[in-house]
């Protein structure tokens, strides 16, 4: 069985949080562009996890291909300024083999969560596809 540490395995048993917040309510998903969360993560990493980190995203950008990590791992890239410091969206397993057919420069929304930033790249975990 393949494990990753962005994604969990489809099979896994354990349940996804409904809510995130103080008050235990349920929240709508947080719509985010790529190009603003690098952005504010590149402002203040700090402020930008309190709003983003552990929380559910539907990040929109343009589709820069699928792309693997020094561990080898696959993950959707977003078009941006930077291309090597950019917002990698590790997908589930189940997901990686739609997003390699999605044509480049395509416009596209991702479902994720939020994970933080590592040496200037933005991370998202678990995410899916429309």
């Amino acid at each position: 069985m393949y494990y990753s540490r962005y994604c969990q395995d489809e099979n896994d048993q354990e349940e996804e949080p409904v809510s995130r917040n103080i008050n235990d309510k349920i929240q709508q998903n947080l719509k985010v562009t790529a190009l603003t969360l690098d952005s504010e993560y590149k402002k203040s990493g700090e402020s930008a996890d309190n709003i983003y980190k552990g929380n559910i995203l539907d990040v929109s950008g343009v589709f820069g291909g699928v792309k693997k990590d020094v561990y080898d791992e696959k993950y959707l890239s977003f078009i941006n300024k930077n291309k090597y410091l950019n917002v990698h969206a590790y997908m589930k397993i189940n997901e990686i083999k739609k997003a390699t057919n999605i044509k480049k420069r395509t416009a596209i929304t991702v479902t994720c969560e939020g994970d933080g930033i590592i040496t200037g790249t933005v991370i998202l975990k678990n995410c899916t596809t429309d």
